[in-house]
């Protein structure tokens, strides 16, 4: 069979228009955006013969009159970027500054993120016979301790780490991604940092400074081709205007990718930039804020108790109907009627009862697209029993040691990785009359990091069940002491430190004993108390 002879389908010439956009597909120029109309006129009118699966299946209808509107394209993550995130990024601004439900959705990602202290750091690292080596991790911790003042770990010596960390996740909160640059420098610790706005960084950014046919430029980030590994971060500096961000003028710093700790919630496969992570309930939180505006309108125009001055019939003046004239609405007012008019009450029933129940529907999206707790966002505790409000909170704090494990990789280990082969190339850690090299690095990046912790809705029954667990060798003190945020050596510490200072004071050693291992019980003394019959405390040591 000759093969040649089969008719064609498509033509193989294409029009000006066609080739005009093949080219820029495979230039890979960003396109304004044109909604629905993904490709140019004439382009999709060759595929217009081929029947589509939803009309073939009798679902025409339902694709047309039901969700003719949801898009039914898909465009790149990088390409999906350049086009929204600016808009995204104002929008989160703008809530998470002038909106009350912004503002605590931000102060709840402090709070539960970071806490009062910030992500807690603990060396871990072992002696050769397994045991840990106290001396070597005290002087890690003091070390790290003593960079994070603010005269040491930041550029402008006005912010220390814990500070730094809060604005990390403040702009994860509001743009989605955070961005530091780490300095090396002949300072002490010979490392700084500063914080960069991520809009600097312009996401619309794409192939049009290209030099090479290995590199590439996705939303202002320079890549490997082979590898997409990043190679340098396109930021606009003092040289632009501070009015605004220019994404016009093309005069960028570039600098290397390994100077830049950049983190963001990768949601799409290809992502290259973040967005806001209140994106989801930002059209949600717009619409609730007009209706409240708009609820409030009518709720004062209501408490008025206006009403209408209608002319009784055959006492109109003539040209009434021409005379626009202004009535001012205040309460409390009463005025008199000249002969011929008479009232028509205006009482507007506002609000009504529906205006509760469609805020909390609200606020209930809004919450699961950020993330929290809807009895947290709303701050409504009203329907709350002890069963649902543990199971809430159970599932809310899950998601916050998700989010703190992921600020953990992406911005402390990196930060530390970066930090530790600076100390010991300059001798920062000395353990008693020794100094820590590079060759002990592997040793030292055995830590950890432990973030905040909550106390329960009921403290002194997970306090029975932990022992229980303890007891049957389920779990172990060390668990549980990490789990409520601490550290089980600085706990055990206290304990030994606590014990021989009471030995000092003369306290008896048995009563010290008795009272560590709650061995206190309340026993028959045949003396009445007032509120406690037939009971007295003594010290049993049974």
């Amino acid at each position: 069979m000759n093969l040649s002879r089969r008719p064609q389908l498509f033509s193989n010439r294409k029009s000006g228009l066609v080739k005009k956009y093949d080219e820029s597909i495979r230039n890979r120029e960003v396109l304004p955006d044109a909604g629905d109309k993904m490709y140019p006129r004439g382009y999709r009118s060759r595929f217009h013969q081929v029947p589509s699966k939803a009309s073939r299946f009798g679902l025409g209808e339902t694709r047309d009159t039901l969700i003719s509107k949801w898009k039914s394209y898909s465009t790149p993550a990088r390409l999906y970027i350049a086009r929204n995130q600016r808009s995204l990024v104002a929008k989160s601004r703008d809530l998470l500054i002038n909106n009350e439900y912004g503002r605590g959705f931000l102060r709840q990602l402090l709070q539960n993120i970071l806490g009062e202290n910030g992500i807690r750091f603990q060396g871990v690292s072992r002696r050769k016979d397994g045991a840990l080596d106290r001396d070597v991790n005290e002087a890690i911790e003091d070390a790290w301790m003593d960079w994070g003042n603010s005269m040491h770990c930041d550029l402008a010596e006005v912010d220390n780490f814990v500070d730094i960390q809060q604005e990390m996740i403040t702009s994860l909160g509001t743009d989605g991604e955070f961005f530091c640059r780490m300095y090396e420098d002949k300072s002490k610790y010979g490392l700084r940092l500063q914080a960069l706005d991520g809009q600097r960084c312009s996401p619309i950014e794409t192939q049009k400074y290209q030099n090479t046919r290995e590199d590439a430029i996705y939303n202002g980030i320079l890549f490997d081709r082979a590898t997409m590994k990043p190679i340098a971060y396109l930021f606009s500096g003092e040289h632009t205007n501070d009015n605004y961000y220019d994404d016009a003028s093309h005069r960028y710093d570039r600098i290397p990718a390994e100077d830049i700790v950049h983190g963001f919630l990768k949601e799409r496969t290809g992502q290259k930039r973040g967005l806001p992570v209140a994106h989801a309930a930002l059209n949600r939180n717009y619409s609730l804020d007009k209706y409240e505006e708009a609820a409030l309108e009518n709720a004062r125009v209501g408490a008025a108790k206006a009403g209408f001055l209608k002319w009784r019939e055959g006492f109109a003046p003539p040209g009434t109907d021409e005379i626009d004239e202004d009535i001012t609405i205040d309460p409390r007012t009463f005025t008199e009627l000249p002969p011929g008019l008479e009232l028509d009450a205006w009482d507007p029933a506002y609000p009504d009862n529906e205006y509760p129940e469609f805020v909390r529907s609200m606020l209930r999206a809004m919450a699961t697209g950020m993330g929290v707790g809807y009895h947290d966002l709303a701050n409504d505790f009203g329907d709350v029993n002890f069963s649902s409000l543990r199971q809430s909170s159970l599932n809310t704090r899950e998601n916050w040691k998700v989010m703190q494990e992921w600020f953990i990789r992406k911005f402390m280990w990196k930060v530390y990785r970066r930090w530790l082969p600076i100390q010991l190339r300059n001798g920062n850690i000395r353990v008693g009359r020794r100094t820590l090299t590079l060759m002990d690095l592997k040793k030292c990046l055995d830590v950890s990091w432990t973030g905040r912790r909550w106390d329960w809705v009921d403290p002194k029954t997970e306090a029975i069940a932990n022992t229980e667990k303890i007891r049957m060798f389920l779990t172990s003190p060390s668990a549980v002491i990490r789990e409520l945020g601490g550290d089980p050596i600085e706990v055990w510490t206290q304990w030994a430190e606590d014990y021989q200072q009471m030995i000092e004071l003369g306290i008896p050693e048995e009563f010290i004993r008795d009272a560590m291992t709650s061995r206190i019980q309340q026993v028959d003394t045949g003396e009445e108390d007032e509120q406690t019959p037939n009971s007295k405390k003594r010290i049993s040591g049974k």
